[in-house]
């Protein structure tokens, strides 16, 4: 067995746990797509393509690890990093972001529908935002914003109905129009800035 098909899992809400074998090279759009009571998953180190939505909307998730030795992905406070694009293509509820440079951008739906995620501290060096990064968390309350942010995209706190604080490490007129966001504070969402 090489590869995880396309929604081979996909909403298997009664699956709790999941050994990937060795073997397996390929990990398949939306193959554990809605699987909400999986708690951790262990990406082997012989997996070298996660395809988009692989894990969407698995909000059961304390637990991401990337076995040591993979050359393409790396694991680091429960998120699972695509290494050669510092791209953070998976998180979870449990998930601390790294401050050590290996995370540059948060990408589509990383944490997409992802319940019980209250607050994000998006690290300095972060500076992009995807699409649909957070959409669907309706838990999230607050999120601190580095200086080093250059993007937001437009849907990245799609249906984040609890959002009420943004914490940005700039200035208001950098949030404001020193900065390329594609995004707009939403109504009810107070913007609390440095300076």
């Amino acid at each position: 067995m090489t590869k995880i098909d396309d929604y081979t899992f996909n909403g298997c809400c009664g699956l709790t746990n999941i050994t990937i074998p060795d073997s397996v090279t390929e990990i398949g759009s939306w193959s554990f797509g809605g699987c909400f009571g999986l708690t951790s998953i262990n990406i082997p180190k012989g997996v070298t393509n996660i395809s988009d939505y692989a894990f969407f909307g698995c909000y059961g998730l304390t637990s991401i690890t990337v076995a040591d030795g993979n050359p393409v992905y790396h694991g680091a406070g429960n998120c699972l990093i695509k290494a050669s694009e510092k791209t953070l293509i998976v998180g979870c509820k449990a998930s601390v972001i790294p401050n050590d440079g290996s995370v540059v951008k948060i990408g589509d739906s990383a944490f997409g529908n992802c319940k019980g995620l209250t607050s994000i501290v998006i690290p300095e060096g972060v500076v992009e935002i995807d699409d649909y990064a957070f959409t669907g968390c309706r838990d999230l309350t607050s999120v601190t914003i580095p200086e080093s942010m250059k993007k937001i995209d437009a849907n990245a706190f799609e249906d984040c109905f609890a959002l009420s604080d943004i914490y940005y490490a700039g200035s208001e007129s950098e949030w404001w129009y020193e900065r390329y966001f594609d995004y707009y504070t939403p109504e009810n969402v107070t913007l609390h800035c440095k300076g």
